[in-house]
């Protein structure tokens, strides 16, 4: 083989190889960029009395976690949680209508978060939750294990999805399985494509099995991130005892 050729088929090859990594981070990671869901509530309380006790409920699962926006997007005020926050959310307040003065907040991030922080607002007595007339009784979370956690995400990342929505309300039924089914795609895919060197040749973990070994790396180090955030605000919310409706 030439010299160009022998660099062109390596690039092609990284090209490739590159393409199919940032599609699968994508795939891996949904929710994680923007608002997948959103609510409304009233409170009964004044906009200004409802805004100066909005801080200090967050502050109790997240004190520094968050921050107030310059950009309200056309309410009065609002808050967002930071990039290395265990939680993705923003809260907006407002009124009805300059002419109408009821106040009300809406709430946008992950669904699991959404259906969370409206569950603490609703204890707070900062808005009001319209429910069916029959409820399961809510239930007060116990901690989990980050040990736990982390050794199932190493076996395979969909174990440890599976564990941290396990009796917690940071995942939504239909976030559990979206990540369930998108880790295991995913991690098949990339092991069957790396262990043919990237659909150069058949597959041959004894010839290959480097880059087998770098993507299951590649998935099981994403999957450790997901894993530390979600069981770290889970155990915020055990700690504190709240109770939650779970799915």
């Amino acid at each position: 083989m030439h010299l160009v050729d022998y660099l062109t088929d390596r690039q092609g090859k990284l090209a490739a190889g590159c393409l199919i990594l940032a599609a699968c981070v994508v795939a891996i990671l949904p929710h994680s960029l923007a608002a997948d869901s959103f609510g409304v509530y009233q409170t009964s309380m004044e906009l200004k009395q409802a805004e100066a006790r909005l801080p200090g409920i967050l502050d109790e699962f997240q004190k520094e976690g968050y921050s107030e926006e310059e950009e309200t997007q056309g309410f009065s005020r609002a808050w967002s949680s930071d990039f290395f926050s265990p939680y993705n959310y923003s809260l907006y307040t407002g009124t009805v209508s300059l002419e109408n003065k009821t106040a009300f907040l809406r709430i946008e991030g992950d669904s699991g978060d959404v259906k969370s922080i409206t569950r603490i607002l609703e204890l707070k007595g900062l808005i009001e939750v319209p429910r069916p007339d029959y409820m399961p009784e809510p239930i007060q979370l116990t901690e989990k294990s980050h040990l736990y956690a982390q050794s199932l995400n190493l076996l395979a990342p969909w174990a440890g999805v599976m564990y941290a929505s396990w009796d917690s309300p940071r995942l939504t039924t239909g976030q559990t399985y979206f990540r369930v089914i998108s880790y295991f795609v995913v991690d098949s895919f990339l092991i069957w494509a790396a262990g043919r060197n990237w659909f150069q040749e058949p597959f041959d973990l004894s010839k290959n099995g480097g880059q087998v070994a770098a993507v299951m790396v590649f998935t099981r180090s994403l999957g450790a991130f997901q894993s530390a955030n979600l069981i770290r605000g889970h155990n915020r919310f055990a700690r504190l005892g709240y109770t939650f409706y779970l799915e």
